[in-house]
């Protein structure tokens, strides 16, 4: 149990380039076409010019990933459906923004609609596609966006209020999460809440690297003299700790059998990543820590699809998946150790 927890935080961790807000960058999904229709259409009083060209328009606007692409059905009075294209926008971030921003835009003939918390960019890639087919269809764009939109009443979730727990954590970004598990590791009985619709909070949004040695991958990368001088540097740095002795005197074992062996191929393992990772943090790492991630990522690594090595890492040990990283954590394997 210990050590699939420690797979699913090294998947989480080790994720290179993890997005810090909505301007991250992140995998593109496939493309996708989704439709809202006019079932619920309701024009809305004083809505503002609703005299339209009736027809189908098609527009694009800039979303988190690049441009999104719509059509929109009109009336002669009324917007009455808006079709979601080709997009590049991450599946599982952008859903909600997909199924709720046209829903509200038609319900209320307006484009005064809040943005999806979480998708705020893909929201407001949909608003202004959709203020584009309203131009092209002879309509008031800005008039539209003046008209109030109704507050959808909340429902009150009493859900947690017979709730009996040890350990109550507000919040499953990486912190909460690693907080609940580590909680539930020792015995205590944990409820998590987050507000969002999916767990993970910053990790959830990765740049679509994804750290860890792979012989496989790297078996074609040839071994330059200057990635040979890189591991002699690190190498060479004077010990801080006993267990970055130790560690050290392990890759030393390892690159002596390498350079033996007449291998031309890339040097790499598990203690090398380790020892490189611990350099690159200016040595204030925690060797063992990093000893449990860099040792377990390439188990993690082969759940995914690997596209390629990502040309412009330092070392050679960075993928990138065809698929958008999940949030280790909030897998059904993590939800499991929780619970």
């Amino acid at each position: 149990m210990k050590k699939m927890a420690a797979i699913l935080l090294a998947a989480t961790l080790i994720l290179s380039a993890c997005g810090g807000g909505g301007s991250a960058a992140t995998t593109a999904a496939p493309a996708s076409t989704e439709s809202t229709t006019a079932a619920e259409t309701t024009a809305v009083e004083g809505s503002g010019q609703k005299t339209y060209t009736s027809g189908t328009y098609t527009a694009s606007a800039q979303g988190n990933n690049g441009p999104v692409e719509l059509s929109v059905t009109f009336s002669e009075d009324a917007i009455t459906e808006i079709t979601i294209g080709k997009h590049g926008e991450t599946t599982g971030i952008s859903d909600a923004a997909f199924e709720k921003i046209p829903a509200a835009i038609i319900k209320n003939q307006s484009l005064a609609v809040d943005a999806i918390s979480g998708a705020t960019y893909t929201s407001q890639a949909i608003l202004d596609a959709v203020a584009d087919c309203v131009a092209q269809a002879g309509g008031d764009a800005e008039a539209l966006r003046a008209v109030a939109v109704k507050a959808e009443e909340e429902e009150e979730n009493a859900v947690l209020a017979d709730a009996d727990t040890d350990v109550l954590v507000i919040g499953g970004g990486g912190a909460g999460l690693s907080a609940a598990l580590s909680a539930s590791q020792n015995g205590a009985r944990v409820i998590l809440v987050e507000k969002l619709s999916a767990l993970g909070g910053n990790t959830f949004r990765c740049g679509g690297a994804f750290n860890t040695y792979d012989p496989e991958g790297q078996k074609d990368i040839p071994m330059t003299e200057a990635l040979s001088s890189a591991v002699e540097k690190v190498l060479a740095h004077e010990d801080v700790s006993e267990e970055h002795a130790k560690l050290k005197a392990e890759v030393q074992a390892q690159w002596d059998e390498y350079k033996a062996s007449g291998d031309t191929m890339l040097f790499d393992s598990p203690e090398w990543h380790a020892l490189q990772s611990i350099d690159a943090g200016d040595y204030e790492g925690d060797v063992e820590l990093v000893r449990t991630f860099t040792s377990n990522t390439l188990d993690m690594h082969r759940r995914f699809h690997r596209q390629s090595i990502t040309p412009w890492a330092v070392w050679r040990l960075t993928a990138t998946p065809k698929c958008l990283m999940p949030t280790a954590m909030s897998s059904p394997a993590f939800m499991r150790l929780v619970k």
